[in-house]
């Protein structure tokens, strides 16, 4: 240890995050005082199933992926559904990419691959492919025409988007499951985080196709998360652990590192209009997380509500699905 910060010498660069704990759950910090629970649906479907994933078209309606491979557009003007259909059998939905303004691109637990196209009332399957052998966790659209995917099987792969998909190169490295991938918007960057025994954050050249930085103990827990913010900040969630980085001219600085429960799993991220963002775990919690005041406060509100995926819908306003099915709209 050098100045309580764990070094680790390894291949290439190094970033090492600074071990410092906080007392667990705090409520300093900025909040959402105003937050409530504008309106709750219920019974979309008229089985129970988890609400995946959230997508948000930019006619402004709302896409609902479900555990078991249901796609259903929302009409978050009108509280109703415009329609909803199969389009995984057998399978488990992992996530939905949105690939321009009618085409979508989602995600199995058995490793596939397809692109749909959602018209104003009806869909259409485009294609299909055996992408990894195991569980997608995570895909993201990068430049120049291409997908990237991360699997369980360790790899990254990165594919042309031109129809059919193909697989250009598949990145190794890591030694436990990838669980998300993020690309750095007007860049060549991708970052890409694994659990378990490995839980580092890797930082990928997508001209080379090569491993630029590693970011060590950055994560903890079963899965994580990342998502960046409108000036270039990079939070990652972790278990109960949050790290803030800030990306400039090609290099990454490290802002702040909060932990309170390594053994929580994250459930949904996302960055709202007042620039907040907002973090919660499988223990309930939401979090909110002020990269500029570099604080942390948590909100325990809501314990028993099931919240899986959130997602910023307008200046006011976000939306979150939980594990009962139910569409959730909140109003901060």
């Amino acid at each position: 240890f050098i100045n309580n910060t764990l070094i680790d010498l390894i291949m290439g660069e190094v970033y090492c995050l600074p071990r410092k704990y906080y007392p667990p759950l705090p409520t300093y910090g900025t909040t959402l005082p105003n937050l409530k629970q504008h309106k709750t649906l219920s019974n979309l479907l008229e089985i129970k199933q988890e609400i995946r994933h959230l997508c948000l078209l930019k006619d402004g309606r709302l896409i609902m992926g479900f555990e078991y491979g249901i796609l259903m557009i929302y009409n978050l003007s009108t509280y109703q559904i415009v329609f909803q259909f199969q389009a995984l059998d057998k399978e488990t939905l992992t996530n939905i990419c949105l690939f321009d303004d009618d085409r979508v691109i989602i995600t199995s637990s058995k490793g596939t691959l397809s692109m749909w196209s959602i018209y104003t009332n009806s869909y259409n399957k485009i294609c299909e492919m055996k992408a990894h052998k195991q569980y997608i966790y995570s895909i993201t659209k990068l430049p120049r025409q291409r997908i990237a995917t991360c699997s369980s099987d360790r790899t990254i792969k990165i594919f042309s988007s031109e129809i059919p998909f193909k697989c250009i190169i598949t990145l190794k490295g890591h030694i436990h499951e990838v669980t998300k991938i993020l690309h750095l918007k007007n860049t060549e960057v991708l970052l890409s985080a694994s659990i378990g025994n490995d839980s580092t954050i890797r930082i990928w050249n997508m001209v080379t196709y090569k491993c630029d930085t590693i970011i060590k103990q950055a994560t903890m827990g079963y899965k994580t998360d990342m998502i960046e913010t409108p000036d270039k900040k990079i939070v990652i969630g972790g278990g109960g652990i949050v790290s803030v980085l800030q990306y400039k001219n090609m290099k990454f600085e490290f802002l702040m590192r909060y932990e309170h429960d390594g053994l929580s799993q994250v459930f949904g991220i996302t960055v709202l209009s007042n620039g907040l963002v907002l973090r919660r775990s499988s223990n309930g919690v939401l979090t909110v997380i002020d990269t500029t005041n570099k604080t942390v406060c948590c909100i325990t509100d809501y314990l028993d509500l099931y919240l899986i995926a959130l997602l910023d819908v307008a200046s006011d306003t976000f939306v979150s699905g939980d594990r009962n099915g139910q569409l959730i709209i909140w109003k901060y």
